[in-house]
């Protein structure tokens, strides 16, 4: 009898765009023989909140300026509203989340966001960094043991 996989669902905050294609195959390459992967993807801020509030995702991967709020405009404060959704998905059910934008280094809103995220990458990243990120992030969660992972396993 083949052992169960345990059930790891990543959740994309970014459009549906080539990256997001780049991104699933790095850490499908990495981590597919041991787990098994589910990936999906949104940019909406809200939408992706309901996911964290619902538990319906185990780590977050959040393109900060690619994420849209209502009434965030311009840049800073869709960044700004970035870095709330961080706390609150690491206050709600405590995901880890690694964090990436394509903005201006030296910004106090991305030395926030760096202190807010689990990780954070300065875009384009390189795939080595972000599967070693990846690969801590695992092993924060809660309960990863062995057990296989299902929709409905509650872990406290």
């Amino acid at each position: 009898m083949q052992e169960q996989k345990q059930q790891v669902r990543v959740q994309i905050g970014n459009f549906d765009d080539p990256m997001n294609d780049a991104l699933i195959d790095w850490i499908k390459e990495a981590f597919e023989s041991e787990y098994a992967l589910e990936f999906g993807s949104c940019f909406h801020g809200h939408e992706l909140l309901e996911l964290a509030e619902e538990g319906e995702a185990d780590i977050f991967i959040l393109f900060m300026n690619n994420i849209r709020f209502p009434d965030s405009e311009p840049v800073e404060d869709r960044l700004e509203a970035c870095l709330e959704l961080i706390t609150k998905i690491k206050t709600t059910r405590g995901r880890p989340v690694i964090a990436m934008c394509g903005w201006e280094e030296d910004s106090s809103l991305i030395k926030r966001a760096k202190l807010a995220a689990d990780f954070y990458f300065s875009m384009p990243c390189k795939a080595d960094a972000l599967i070693e990120a990846f690969e801590k992030c695992l092993e924060m969660l809660d309960g990863f043991d062995g057990v296989p992972r299902s929709a409905g396993h509650t872990r406290t």
